[in-house]
């Protein structure tokens, strides 16, 4: 009994010691230049590499599972670079603000990918971008994706995200994930709020590359080893009729250059077999994802537990 009121004590503690030290890194990368905001990410990062022994350990392991890496020793430098990228992303969300404007965008984000894809959702010079329903990644900077997203499709969106367990922290991210149109709901209770901003002409994004549980998700191939997705998207289409374009938002260079890699359109024909459809749109941005991930594996989230016959339960 002591132990677990020992623990209650505590969270609320730990939650505001990361919060302080949240601001402060915020402060000093606000005032700091771009490459030195960099210089220290990458410091911190290695320092991360070697110090969360637990993480490290599993984002290896998970490299290998996936066939990324031959061996320990490719994994290993694969795994270092991944979280030096996490750190990266610490700094760019804070210089976001400063470095890029609706104005200045296309001197900072670019795009590539399927000729449909990039249509669809940027539009081009004969007609402007269509409403779509979005799916991305913890992949690239998923964190400053959604702003840089409508402000080149010109269209406003809503994106689903699951709350961080720390709710200080994750209160101050969202408003800085927020604005350029862009604005953002949490997973429970966000169908609704969906249908309305569909109703109002506004893109739909939905981060899914994680774990599903099995209420939430379809059983998929991911690197060529059992999955469960989330079935949202999917569940999302057969409501709306929107079609899916899977994008991210990659790092380019340290020079505050990034990348919209676009996938093809999924709009596949309906059947009577709702669930089948599901599945089968499912597997297929799954896939998708899988393909950008290939492109650039030191960009994804390494450490998550994402498969069944690894670490997870099929039940």
């Amino acid at each position: 009994m002591r132990k677990k009121i020992k623990n209650k004590r505590k969270r609320p503690l730990i939650l505001n010691i990361e919060y302080v030290l949240f601001l402060a890194m915020a402060k000093i990368i606000d005032v700091s230049s771009l490459k030195f905001c960099y210089f220290v990410a990458k410091i911190t990062g290695t320092i991360i590499y070697f110090l969360d022994i637990k993480h490290r350990k599993r984002t290896i392991r998970n490299i290998l599972h996936a066939g990324m890496a031959e061996n320990r020793c490719t994994a290993a430098r694969l795994a270092r670079k991944n979280f030096i990228h996490f750190g990266m992303i610490f700094a760019e969300i804070f210089k976001f603000r400063s470095i890029i404007t609706p104005q200045n965008i296309g001197q900072h984000v670019s795009v590539s990918g399927s000729e449909k894809g990039i249509r669809y959702a940027f539009g081009d010079e004969k007609s402007p971008s269509r409403q779509v329903i979005v799916v991305t990644a913890h992949f690239g900077n998923w964190e400053i994706a959604g702003p840089c997203f409508t402000s080149l499709s010109k269209r406003p969106m809503l994106s689903v995200m699951r709350k961080l367990d720390n709710y200080k922290i994750g209160r101050h991210l969202e408003k800085m994930r927020e604005g350029f149109e862009h604005t953002v709901q949490d997973k429970k209770g966000a169908l609704k709020l969906l249908l309305r901003a569909m109703k109002a002409g506004q893109n739909l994004c939905v981060v899914s590359d994680q774990h599903a549980s099995t209420g939430e998700g379809s059983e998929t191939v991911f690197f060529g080893h059992p999955a469960r997705s989330h079935t949202s998207p999917g569940a999302l289409y057969l409501r709306t009729g929107l079609p899916l374009v899977i994008v991210a938002l990659v790092r380019k260079d340290e020079n505050f250059n990034f990348e919209f890699i676009v996938e093809d359109v999924i709009e596949p024909p309906t059947t009577d077999d709702r669930e089948n459809d599901i599945k089968n749109i499912t597997q297929l941005y799954t896939s998708a994802i899988e393909r950008m991930i290939r492109k650039y594996p030191e960009q994804w989230i390494w450490a998550h537990r994402r498969w069944l016959d690894l670490d997870r339960k099929k039940k």
